[in-house]
This record gives C-alpha cells, structure tokens and sequence, in this order.
C-alpha cells in the first residue's frame, strides 16, 4: 500500500486529462475581440458601491489592458481563461510581465485576478504557466521564479515561488479564527499570510480585518454588494444528456461552484472527480466546512462528503476523488507528522510506513473501515502519566489534530537495564495509532467521555458500545471478540512483518506478537474478561506470558524465563 500516495496523484491527473485536448487557444484573434466589451463590461461592475480610491484602480487597470493581446484557454475544468498583457499599471513595475486573467462559465466572466511574473532567469511563456497553475499540473514547465495573483483592487490573494517548474513555496491569504471554523468573530473576519515551504514549515503575518461583506469584497471579491464577483454557479439545476451510452462523461459546474466530472455506469451517473476553488469555499463555507482548515499544506488530504480531497497549493484548489477504505487508510499514514520524534522512533515509523503487505493503513483497514482522516503529531516528549508508554489525546477545537507523545523515558530506558527494542516501539506505535483511529472516529466528545479522560481502555471500550447499539442484532460479548481479534491480528501481523519482513499471508501471527497486541488491550473489558487476574483461571499463566512478553521487550533485557527478540534502541 506504500505506492498508493503516489496511485492518488496518477488517478487524480490522469482524470483531469483523460478527456482533455492539447491545450491551445480556442478561438482566433478576431473571435478574442469579441470579449472586449465583455470584459470592459464586467470592469465597471466593480465601481458600483466602490470607494473613490477603488474607483481609480478599476479605471487604470481598464485603460492598462492591452485588449489585441487577449486569447482564450481551455481549462481542465469546464470553464474558460481568458488571458491578456496589461500595458503598465503603477505599482507593478519591477515585474517581468504582468497579466490579467478572467475565467469564464457559459462565457460569462465570473472571477478575475491580475498576475506578476518576477524571474529568476530568462523566460516568455507565461501564458503557458499561467494555465498550468490553474489546471494543477504536476509541474509548471521549467518556470522558475515568482508568480502573484491579487485582485483587481490590487490586493495580493496567491504567491508561487518555483525552481525549474516545481512548487518550493507558496503564499496565501486566509480566514483565522480558532473559536469559530467559519473565521468570524463578533462580526468580524483576521485576514492572515500564510506561507508554506517545501519542508512544510509555514509562516504567518497579519495582513487585515474585515468586519462586514462590502469589506470583505474590498479585499477578496465576493459578491456581496453587487459588483464584479458573480457566482460561476449553474443555475436552475443540472440537466443531463438525453439517452447516455454506456462511459459517457458528462461535465459541469454546479449552483456552489464545484467542478463535477461524472461517468455513465449501468444505467447511472456517477460521479467520479470534482474540484473546488479556494473561491467556491470561501463563498460556502456552512457547506465546505471540512475544507476550512489552519493552514493546508501541499497535497493534504481531507476527507467529505464521500470524497478524499487533495490540496493544490499552487492554486489553492482542492481536488477530490471518490473515497475507499485503502485511499482513506493511506492518507491517514502520509499526513503523519515525524519532525520531532527521537532517532529511534522515528525509525521505525519510517519501517511500518514501508511494509511491504502490512503497513500502517493495511493495519487500520484491517482493524476497521476508516471513517475520516486525521493528522497525527507524533512527539517524543513528558508525558502526564509515567505509568503510559504513550498517551495521544485530540488537539482540543480541532476535528483533525490529534497529539501522540511518546514518553521520552521509556524510549530513553531510564530506570531500565536498556532501552526499549525496537519490536516494543514498534507496538507502542501501532497501539497508538489505532488509538488516534478511535478518537478520530468517534468524535472527542463521545470517546472521552464526561469526565474527558481519553486513555485507551475508555476509547476501546466506548468505540465496542458504539458498535453494539449499531447492530443489536449480534450479542455484546460477540462483539467485543470480534472487535478484540481483529485489534490484535492486525497489530500482531504489522510487528510480525517489522520484525520478521515476513508477511503474515494465511493463518495466524506467532504467539510473540499476538502477545505483545494483547498486551495493548490491557484493562479493557474484554482482556478482563480472557485473561482475569485471578491465579486459579484457566488462562492466569497466558497472562503471565503476555505481560512478561510486554516488559522485556520494554527493557531491552532478560525478564524472568524471557528474552527480547527485539532490537534494542541506542542510547
């Protein structure tokens, strides 16, 4: 499953092209012109309930456009782009070139942006970059340089710095507001600039307020009072070809402004790729809310409405593509975050991420159909509780933060003849991880609890009863087997292979590492149950066993009549 991230890309490319020409105008000069007065039009817009500054600033960019020069571009999507040099324009003169641009739906502009071009070496085809920002090309040509896109106001909305074609870093204003997802507060909205690096660092800077919809338009061209910023929205619903064959594609763009692609299969539309501009989810954000998020890094996947959503950093656009368990499964493991794991552990993170049958998504498809995707942030650090091997709790308001820490004593063995092996780190991981899985799934609320306790016994055990008022059907201890043995087969055949690099293909892992997956149930009704702590049952000695396995592998030494099979983590 290691390849599947890269299965994404290839999907989601190929169903942007699979219908697409060569890329080339559409239409002659002569044809162009006709656009002129359209654009001119639409300009105007703009000075309705505008301030007098703003006023100017429409004026002059209208007399800068150099309209002999105006060309029309395919998209990938079903709109349009119209493509014009602007002559001067005050402000902008140490750029290279500088462009305007106006996407059309059913040739009726409905958003607009200027763009600079600053380069690091000698270049002309802009135009050609240009489009290959819009339709997220995997790499922009052999550009290298600055491209920007503010509005027509002259506010800066999109920076792309590239080296030889590819994304080194990316800027971008966006909504802040910790208490509220839509980024208001008492009416008003923080405008910040966001920008992402290739090693996906960011930075921020404040950049403005706005505090009411004709404000908002000021800076981000909404459609709010009447000027310029007409919905690229189909209206009146969508109507669909008469009598469809068999793999038809039909394309459009619907009343919130998604591109939709959809396929003709037995005797139905399905819809197979849509695409978002940061436009259409900032106009409906009480229906984008999953795409609204502090800050999206480059290829971040999201999960809604049946979709995984993939970010496009150098348009800001979110791709998505129909969601599976596998695609749900990978993404949870790309959007892992390592940077600040000792050595050690993030080794073998590295390791479960590579398996060849058994890494960390084939562990949580085992374990469970993934529901959502969520980010790890995996540390090594305190813990409250020096008892835990780990704790991971949700990052409180957030629905896809979740902080694993892993504690740094027992990673370092203080107090212990040696370190941990690296078969422990590797459970302590796989444990965790199904952990962040429950809370994902359950929500913060309903896993935690009242109290707010969110260790795993009463993560388990909540994510068990859940299951039970889902099918009453089947008994409650029925369930908790089956939920217990597939918790324990699929961390036991994960380690098994780490450890081993022998998948587990038929049959069951080796009693070592169904131990150690045992281990991980501990204080759960259904380990309480099996292997009760009482000297007279029938399984007291498996249980003796299990925690026997569990602690000289924790020590990295011999522990009574056992010895790790691990490999002990450097000091």
């Amino acid at each position: 499953m290691k390849n599947l991230t890269y299965l994404i890309t290839f999907l989601v490319l190929f169903s942007f092209s699979a219908c697409e020409k060569e890329d080339q105008t559409s239409a002659d000069n002569s044809s162009t012109m006709l656009y002129n007065d359209v654009i001119s039009n639409y300009l105007k817009q703009f000075t309705v309930n505008s301030k007098k500054d703003q006023i100017v600033k429409i004026n002059i960019l209208t007399k800068a456009i150099d309209y002999n020069t105006v060309k029309i571009y395919d998209l990938k999507t079903t709109e349009k782009l119209l493509i014009a040099d602007l002559k001067s324009l005050k402000g902008f003169e140490d750029s290279n070139s500088n462009k305007v641009i106006f996407f059309l739906n059913n040739n009726k502009i409905v958003r607009s942006n200027i763009v600079t071009f600053k380069n690091k070496n000698s270049f002309n085809q802009y135009s050609s970059v240009i489009r290959s920002i819009w339709n997220m090309d995997k790499k922009k040509g052999n550009y290298s340089g600055k491209v920007s896109f503010y509005t027509v106001f002259q506010y800066l909305e999109l920076s792309d710095v590239f080296e030889n074609g590819v994304l080194t870093e990316n800027g971008i204003a966006r909504k802040k507001n910790k208490k509220n997802i839509l980024g208001k507060t008492q009416g008003c909205t923080d405008w910040y600039w966001v920008t992402t690096y290739s090693d996906g660092t960011t930075t921020e800077a404040f950049l403005y307020t706005t505090c009411n919809d004709c404000e908002e338009q000021e800076y981000r061209m909404t459609n709010a009072c009447g000027g310029g910023g007409t919905s690229s929205g189909s209206a009146g619903g969508i109507t669909y070809p008469d009598n469809p064959v068999e793999n038809e594609v039909f394309e459009y763009i619907d009343e919130l402004e998604r591109f939709v692609r959809e396929i003709y299969k037995n005797g139905k539309w399905v819809a197979v790729l849509t695409s978002l501009s940061p436009v259409a989810v900032s106009r409906n954000p009480e229906t984008y809310t999953y795409l609204i998020i502090f800050w999206p890094t480059f290829e971040r996947k999201v999960y809604g409405d049946g979709f995984v959503y993939t970010y496009d950093a150098a348009s800001g656009n979110w791709v998505g593509v129909p969601a599976t368990d596998e695609l749900i499964a990978q993404a949870i493991e790309d959007q892992i975050d390592d940077s600040q794991l000792d050595e050690c552990t993030k080794g073998v993170l590295a390791k479960l991420k590579n398996l060849n049958q058994s890494d960390i998504a084939e562990m949580i498809s085992r374990f469970s159909a993934p529901g959502s995707i969520f980010n790890i942030n995996m540390v090594t650090g305190q813990v409250s509780n020096q008892n835990n091997l780990a704790e991971t709790k949700p990052v409180s308001g957030s629905n896809f933060d979740i902080n694993m820490v892993f504690n740094e004593n027992y990673i370092k063995g203080v107090g212990n003849p040696s370190p941990p092996t690296d078969l422990s780190v590797a459970t302590t991981m796989a444990h965790e991880i199904i952990h962040a899985y429950l809370i994902s799934l359950l929500g913060e609320n309903k896993a935690c609890g009242a109290s707010g306790i969110c260790d795993f016994p009463t993560i388990y055990d909540a994510y068990v009863a859940y299951q039970i008022t889902k099918d009453p059907n089947v008994s409650p201890d029925a369930h908790h087997e089956l939920i217990a043995n597939n918790y324990v087969y699929s961390i036991a055949a994960t380690i098994q292979e780490f450890h081993t690099g022998q998948s587990v293909d038929s049959g069951f892992p080796s009693q070592v590492y169904l131990d150690m997956a045992w281990g991980g149930l501990d204080r759960t009704y259904i380990f309480n149950k099996n292997y009760p702590n009482d000297p007279n049952h029938k399984n007291y000695k498996d249980r003796e066993r299990i925690f026997s396995r569990i602690n000289t592998e924790k020590i990295g030494s011999q522990y009574g009549i056992y010895s790790p099979v691990g490999t002990p983590c450097k000091k």
